[in-house]
């Protein structure tokens, strides 16, 4: 992810986050997203914030097996003010669980609503079904 300008903020590939000076963010460990899918992670910018970002995560049974987490849609919030401007996944708020998720096993797909107040999740195992879920406000 990066700002408007361009700067790095952070990076990940789902099971991890990294800051951008390339360290793992200190609770940016064992998320929920699978190296192994096609598309493990998205982010976005939360609505009305200018320094949290949503990172939703798919994990897939195979990354079960090898010991990750239950599979499924997931996200974390991920503060850019902690840390020393360097950001972290807010404690508390890593691996929500998106009910009706647990068929997600290759990727998704983040698509902020035209009333820029939610997103619409995309996932391509439940037939290309639209899933509108409210985030937490605040």
């Amino acid at each position: 992810m990066s700002d408007t300008a361009g700067n790095l903020l952070f990076y990940s590939k789902g099971a991890r986050v990294w800051s951008r000076d390339h360290e793992i963010m200190p609770n940016g460990w064992y998320l929920a997203g699978c190296d192994w899918v096609q598309q493990p992670c998205i982010t976005m910018l939360k609505p009305g914030s200018d320094h949290l970002y949503y990172l939703f995560t798919v994990n897939s049974p195979i990354c079960e097996s090898l010991g990750q987490n239950s599979y499924g849609g997931s996200y974390s919030v991920i503060d850019m003010n902690l840390n020393n401007g360097l950001g972290d996944v807010v404690p508390g708020m890593k691996e929500v669980l998106i009910p009706h998720t647990d068929s997600a096993a290759s990727y998704v797909v983040a698509i902020r609503h035209a009333n820029k107040k939610g997103f619409l999740d995309l996932l391509p195992e439940l037939l290309f079904a639209e899933l509108f879920f409210s985030l937490p406000s605040g």
